[in-house]
Formats: C-alpha cells, sequence, structure tokens
C-alpha cells in the first residue's frame, strides 16, 4: 500500500475507532505505521519480546529500534 492510501486507510480507522468506542490491534512490518500506536508489542518466534510506546522502543536495543534507526539512515542518503 502506498503512503497516502495508508494514510487515508488508518484516518478511517481512527475515525471508526473513536465513534464506536472500540481498540484496534494492528499488525504491521512498517515502523512508520506502528509508530502511530499507543502501544507497540515486539513478536519474536511467537513470544512478545518487548512493549512500550514509540519512545520507549526507539531507544532501546531491540529489534524496533533497529528497524526505526535504519529508516532514519535511509532518510538522511
Amino acid at each position: 500500500m502506498d503512503f497516502d492510501t495508508e494514510r487515508e486507510v488508518l484516518l478511517l480507522l481512527k475515525r471508526t475507532m473513536y465513534a464506536y468506542g472500540q481498540g484496534l490491534l494492528l499488525v504491521t512490518h512498517r515502523v512508520g505505521l506502528a509508530k502511530q500506536a499507543d502501544r507497540i508489542m515486539i513478536l519474536k518466534q511467537g513470544s512478545i519480546a518487548g512493549e512500550g510506546a514509540h519512545e520507549e522502543l526507539a531507544l532501546g536495543a531491540n529489534e524496533y529500534a533497529e528497524a526505526y534507526q535504519q529508516i532514519i539512515q535511509e532518510t538522511i542518503k
């Protein structure tokens, strides 16, 4: 899914969540999309390998931080 379509889908999901007072479980490999979540859980080989907000996980020593740093490096290039 391209960035614009992703943004539109996420906006519609958020509107629906707030309208009905529901939560949303989103599974993604995209750090940019995960960054939008209130709480992120890192799964590794079927187990929870970490959890927290983007700010916490981005500074830690985990797969999420590695993926986030890679995105930052690609943006700088």
